[in-house]
């Protein structure tokens, strides 16, 4: 396998297979993922290798397709609560895309602001005194 990118690439391609499957059976598409998930596992046939990547990959998509579903349900069922897991899907989708915002902002925008800033700022000749520029006695 070609890495993590590979595997990566590769369980995509046999999703999308199982998935177009279980459309033509008249089947739900979780169910084939779910399958096919435990088909590339290595209880089965062991195509992943990357553990770790692939399980954050799993968790993150687990956590988006929660709040992709709770979004689209909109149905207003018993007592309104689908109009409160729409709006709360809603909140969660816009607070995670501020979070990553803010994460892209402060990682790699607001160091280079600040380091520019500091190097357009030349400090001036300091000359001796006893307040900040104190000598060696001698």
């Amino acid at each position: 396998m070609h890495g993590v990118f590979g595997e990566f690439a590769l369980l995509l391609l046999m999703s999308a297979a199982a998935g177009a499957v279980s459309l033509w059976l008249r089947q739900p598409v979780l169910i084939a993922y779910i399958a096919m998930g435990i088909v590339a596992g290595p209880a089965v046939l062991g195509v992943v290798t990357a553990h770790d990547q692939i399980d954050l990959l799993a968790q993150v998509g687990v956590a988006v397709a929660m709040m992709v579903m709770s979004a689209l349900r909109g149905d207003g069922g018993a007592g309104g609560e689908g109009s409160l897991l729409a709006l709360a899907g809603s909140l969660a989708l816009r607070i995670g895309i501020a979070g990553v915002g803010l994460y892209l902002l402060m990682r790699y925008i607001l160091p280079r602001v600040v380091d520019r800033m500091a190097q357009s700022q030349k400090p001036a000749a300091c000359s001796p005194c006893s307040c900040c520029c104190r000598t060696a006695p001698g």
